[in-house]
Parts: structure tokens; sequence; C-alpha cells
């Protein structure tokens, strides 16, 4: 009777650790609305229109703090309105478990290059990402930490744009050397 109540009380322990590292997952609130205008928005090049649905953002992340081993966390997500704000779902974490610090940035482009951030980074038109910020990860029922801790950050205009700057610079110049 007693080796009956060990397995099972062994069997339910077994059954509940199962349960709870499945709900051991990191999550974060796809929402980056800030109180603080210096964080969580993002603006067209120049720094003064926030983004608009016309334009797409996707968290990446990761355990360490480097950009370049970061991985995309849930799916791109148009702007709310023309706030420069997403406000999007709880995302999981890949390798993040909860309570974890964990590093993220936001990326950002116009939905015309494409719907992923390799398609929307490569063609002509703005794009961007965020500094990196970090945060301990929620879990399981526990409502993880919203993703606005970045500082507010603008896109890069499309390379012809710098392009054009750089002629009327160079035209200025030549202009005042005749003088």
């Amino acid at each position: 009777m007693k080796s009956k109540l060990v397995k099972a009380l062994a069997i339910a322990a077994a059954a509940i650790a199962v349960q709870t590292s499945a709900f051991a997952q990191g999550t974060i609130n796809f929402f980056t609305f800030n109180a603080n205008p210096a964080f969580g928005q993002a603006f067209q090049a120049g720094g003064t229109i926030p983004l608009d649905s016309t334009y797409l953002g996707q968290l990446w992340g990761g355990t360490v703090n480097d950009p370049t081993t970061f991985q995309a966390i849930g799916t791109p997500l148009s702007f709310a309105g023309s706030s420069g704000y997403i406000n999007g779902p709880t995302v999981t974490v890949p390798n993040g478990g909860a309570g974890a610090t964990y590093f993220y940035q936001l990326r950002a482009w116009n939905s015309a290059n494409g719907s992923t951030w390799a398609a929307g980074s490569a063609g002509p038109g703005q794009f961007g990402m965020s500094g990196t910020a970090s945060l301990t990860l929620g879990g399981g029922t526990v409502t993880g930490p919203n993703a606005n801790g970045f500082a507010s950050f603008s896109l890069v205009p499309e390379p012809s744009t710098f392009a054009l700057g750089a002629l009327g610079i160079g035209a200025l110049l030549a202009v005042r050397r005749r003088k």
C-alpha cells in the first residue's frame, strides 16, 4: 500500500513539474507606449513624424546584449494609427525563462518594401532599429512586462535622400569657392 502511495505521489510530482516547466516560458507584452515620450516611440526620418500604420515593427531579442545574435520575436505588426507606437499581443520569448533578463530592440520598416525585416531593410525606403533595452521576463499566467524601455528613435532615410543631400552640400561648397 505504501509503495502505491509513493508511486502515485511521484507520478503527480512529475506531472506538476512538466506542467510548470511548460509555463516557465518568458513573455513580453508587445506594447511600446511609454508615458515618458523619450521611450518606446518610433519616428520617420527627421524625428518629428511618428510612424503610422503603413510601417511595420517587430521585436527582436536574446539573452545576450548583442543585436547581431537577436532572433525575431512574434510576427511583424503595424503601428497604431499615426502614433509611433505598437499595441500588440503578449509574445513568447524563445530561450527565455520567466524571471530571466532579456535584451530586445524594436525594428521598423515601411511595409511597401515587404512583410519581413530582411525585405524591409533591403529595399528603398525608411527602416531602422531602436537601441537595445533589457527587462525581466514574466511567464505563465503572469503578465509579462511591456516592451517600451528602448529610447525613442528615428528611421534612416533611403540612400537616395543621402545622395541628394550630399549633392546639395557639394553644390553649395562649389558656389562658395567661386566667390
